[in-house]
């Protein structure tokens, strides 16, 4: 049963440019649960947290284990001083994201994001992969961000940043969201661990300090999609939906071994109950 579940999966993410009902090498996709991820992808403004101001709360943009791994890594560049420092007006300690081997990673939740994106505010969104960064606030140097906005260029979109921390690693942070004038009053956003928060950037926004560890937040400044070719246009969607389709796919593809796992279990207890009434009726 595990087995036939995951070769399911793997065929289902086998996508090229084939039409709907077909995969690149011509054999039927499983229909159920292409149904099942598009209706994920229907409900998707019903899953994300509207905060107000244009800010969205996005669940799982990256697998948690996925997002341990590259905070790791980001670690281990950190530790042995090879960060950058990205300006005057707002230092801030960095590690691009295309010095990593788990970069590919990285930019695959981007992608899944910028549809996301499109899905929530209607605009087609892209990003330099170039430009990506990591920043890495730490308790013992750069515990935050002062108040500022990430820019007002007619190009430039949505502000992406995806969390690879474990809330529990650190102590206060998150960011702080400064509407424009009152009500509503500022308020903080805390994503989980391979969460991440959406918002315009022209809304004011700071990074809360931390007290103790250290956060690791992805920071990504979309650009506008629109202006592309028509191919152009077509290659971003395809690649950000089969992104977002990838994710929602091992969602589900764990949800189902998971309550496998729950069904063996409970019948490996009915068994052993039954074995044990038989034993002390004979």
């Amino acid at each position: 049963m595990a087995e036939s579940v995951i070769g399911l999966f793997r065929s289902q993410l086998q996508i090229g440019g084939s039409s709907d009902s077909e995969s690149s090498g011509g054999t039927k996709k499983p229909d159920e649960l292409r149904r099942a991820a598009r209706c994920e992808f229907m409900n998707l403004e019903g899953r994300c947290v509207p905060h107000g101001e244009g800010v969205y709360e996005v669940p799982r943009a990256m697998p948690a284990d996925q997002a341990e791994v590259v905070k790791m890594e980001v670690d281990g560049l950190y530790d042995s001083g090879k960060f950058t420092d990205r300006g005057a007006s707002l230092s801030t300690k960095d590690v691009f994201v295309r010095d990593l081997k788990s970069k590919d990673v990285v930019y695959r939740a981007v992608d899944a994001c910028c549809h996301t994106i499109e899905k929530l505010c209607g605009n087609l969104v892209t990003y330099s992969k170039h430009e990506v960064f990591i920043i890495i606030y730490d308790a013992s140097r750069q515990a935050g961000l002062e108040k500022h906005c990430d820019g007002t260029s007619k190009a430039q979109r949505q502000t992406l940043l995806i969390t690879l921390s474990d809330p529990d690693g650190y102590v206060a942070g998150g960011t702080r969201f400064f509407p424009k004038g009152p009500p509503p009053d500022p308020f903080v956003v805390r994503p989980n661990q391979g969460c991440a928060v959406i918002f315009p950037p022209e809304l004011e926004h700071e990074g809360v300090p931390i007290l103790r560890g250290r956060r690791h937040v992805v920071a990504v400044f979309t650009k506008d999609g629109s202006q592309a070719s028509t191919h152009e246009k077509l290659k971003l969607r395809k690649e950000q939906y089969e992104a977002a389709l990838a994710f929602e796919l091992q969602a589900i593809k764990e949800s189902v071994m998971t309550r496998m796992s729950v069904t063996r279990r409970r019948g490996a207890g009915t068994s052993t109950f039954s074995s044990s009434s038989s034993s002390s009726t004979s």
